[in-house]
């Protein structure tokens, strides 16, 4: 697979992340508007549970199509009944569940949004498998384009809702609205229909039993938090912290994310063309997250006052901390992602797991120990936050020791390119803010115009010092000229329309 396609098909993919992200903004700028922090608080205690169901329901099925070299119609079909069956018994045990979730956190309201939770689960195992295809032949412009309708159509849905209920009801229905909306549109493109096959299950299991374990380290990892701090906090401390976790992570999150699977398609196809550079794409990986997410998080993380104002309103301003801490914890976790998708495209999955399951259970520990403690919830999510880089570093080192990877390079690799955001936008940014003390909008302003192209020459420096000792770093050229080209051609077609 050649740099310029895996490159094209990121950009694609992130421009469309960035598309339907846009179009929640409006979404999320109204309904924080008109809905309490308690509203946010409610949903998120609930989300949390759901979020878990549908990932044992899923349990890898979309890794698990990812990652074949050669795919027929009898793994589609055969997939589509695994998920099927996942998905819907793990509706009926949240059923089950439902009230003994609402008297844990005490709050009834739970019970009633997680049977609401479950039909949404039931509906999720109708998609249409095939729509994973799209994705292994790094056809991103289908995928993109049922995003952004749905989530038109999504916005329009749950802002009527937030005028109409103004409480945490239009949050939930306009999730099952969506939830319904994206099955639909997968049935309504020329995809073939999936059958139920049961011949050839097996596989999909021994594929994904160990990524149970996965599933709950993973959960322990992103969402216990949440259940922490809604056994020791107020429902209204839980909708700050909750709406800081999702909107301060926001940036990371979905510029990596749509990169993830991407990664692990090229990693998988690699091994079986090429065993001995997948290695190298692993770095090659690393430094082209680290060369586009370091700007972008020290950017947003000096003016993220803006906008959290801008997005939400003023009243999210008291909880600043627990968004910077956020963005902070999605900015190092994205590599993580990347060393996860090696190990699965090396079939080492159960290797990792259990290294990942023993470095959860030491994340866990502390933040039980901060929930009990921590004399704020901005003290809480910050030693939350303030983990994620130790354990970056342990993840290196352990990829290292099964997967000959360049640990000095990986490791400089996140340092350069975060060194280099901060030399192209503190200096700048100091200067404006405590020195001028000009308002912060002209600031940001400001300090864009001069940190973009201090930073486009940094990083053509960077390609011709580091490529000589590092091969790997001639991708940072790549990259360049490819995002030159591509503006330059969009402003060459607006000048000639």
């Amino acid at each position: 697979m050649s740099t310029k396609q895996l490159v094209s098909s990121s950009l694609f993919s992130v421009y469309g992340n960035f598309a339907v992200r846009f179009l929640g903004i409006a979404s999320t700028a109204i309904m924080a508007r008109l809905l309490a922090p308690e509203d946010f608080g409610l949903i998120a205690l609930a989300a949390v549970v759901y979020e878990l169901f549908v990932s044992l329901g899923d349990l890898g099925t979309q890794k698990y199509i990812l990652k074949q070299p050669e795919i027929d119609n009898d793994i589609y079909n055969t997939t589509f009944t695994f998920r099927f069956i996942n998905l819907n018994l793990m509706a009926l045990l949240l059923i089950v569940l439902s009230d003994p979730i609402g008297r844990f956190y005490d709050t009834p309201v739970v019970t009633e949004l997680l049977w609401i939770y479950a039909v949404c689960l039931s509906i999720k195992s109708l998609q249409n498998i095939y729509f994973f295809g799209f994705m292994r032949d790094l056809n991103y412009k289908p995928i993109v384009n049922v995003n952004i309708l749905v989530k038109i159509l999504s916005v329009a849905i749950n802002i009527g809702f937030a005028f109409y209920f103004q409480d945490y009801r239009a949050i939930i229905y306009g999730v099952l609205c969506s939830v319904t909306l994206m099955v639909l549109r997968t049935y309504t493109m020329k995809l073939p229909v999936p059958k139920f096959k049961l011949q050839g299950l097996k596989s999909n299991w021994d594929f994904s039993k160990w990524l149970i374990l996965e599933v709950f380290v993973g959960y322990i990892r992103g969402k216990a938090d949440i259940m922490i701090v809604g056994k020791y906090f107020t429902t209204s401390q839980v909708g700050f912290y909750e709406v800081g976790k999702s909107n301060g992570s926001m940036p990371m999150q979905e510029i990596y994310s749509p990169l993830s699977n991407i990664i692990l398609t090229a990693l998988s196809k690699n091994k079986k063309q090429a065993p001995n550079n997948s290695n190298s794409d692993v770095e090659k990986g690393i430094i082209a997250l680290s060369m586009i997410l370091s700007p972008i998080f020290i950017g947003v993380f000096l003016f993220m006052d803006i906008f959290v104002s801008l997005l939400l309103g003023n009243k999210w301003l008291v909880a600043l901390p627990i968004f910077q801490s956020f963005l902070t914890l999605a900015y190092f976790t994205s590599f993580t992602q990347v060393f996860s998708n090696a190990f699965i495209a090396n079939d080492l999955v159960k290797r990792f797991v259990f290294f990942n399951a023993s470095l959860t259970l030491l994340i866990l520990g502390i933040m039980i120990v901060a929930g009990e403690y921590a004399l704020s919830i901005e003290a809480f999510s910050f030693v939350r936050a303030a983990f994620v880089p130790f354990a970056l570093i342990i993840n290196i080192f352990y990829l290292s020791f099964h997967i000959k990877i360049k640990k000095r390079l990986t490791i400089l690799s996140i340092l350069t390119y975060l060194c280099a955001s901060i030399i192209s936008s503190v200096p700048v940014y100091w200067l404006i803010e405590y020195i001028l003390e000009l308002p912060r909008f002209v600031n940001l302003i400001l300090t864009l115009s001069v940190a973009v192209p201090v930073y486009y020459k940094v990083l053509k420096l960077i390609a011709q010092y580091f490529s000589k000792i590092f091969p790997e770093f001639a991708i940072t050229t790549t990259l360049i000229d490819h995002l030159a080209k591509t503006i330059t051609n969009k402003l060459n077609k607006r000048k000639t329309v």
